[in-house]
């Protein structure tokens, strides 16, 4: 009886198609993607870097696992532009 069930619920296409469009990631400006950033001085790369990371920490302490992997994924974008800008 309860395999006959989940094969019921797992047929259901309203359910299926409910599922797929229960999340809906919210937009953030990707600040790696302005063009203004392509133009930073060092100084101010190095600033956008150290904020988006305190960013990044504060929305893992707030339990925003999402959020924060977008500050990482942002933070990962800002330091490679950093190396490619200024290569050690």
């Amino acid at each position: 009886k309860k395999a006959r069930n989940l094969a019921v619920f797992g047929t259901n296409e309203e359910s299926a198609s409910d599922m797929q469009k229960a999340y809906v990631e919210p937009d953030k400006p990707n600040l790696a993607a302005d063009p203004i950033v392509q133009y930073m001085s060092k100084a101010q790369l190095e600033k956008s870097i150290e904020r988006t990371r305190r960013l990044m920490r504060d929305a893992a302490k707030k339990m925003e696992f999402i959020e924060a992997a977008q500050y990482r994924d942002e933070l990962l974008k800002l330091e490679e532009l950093l190396r490619e800008k200024w290569p050690i």
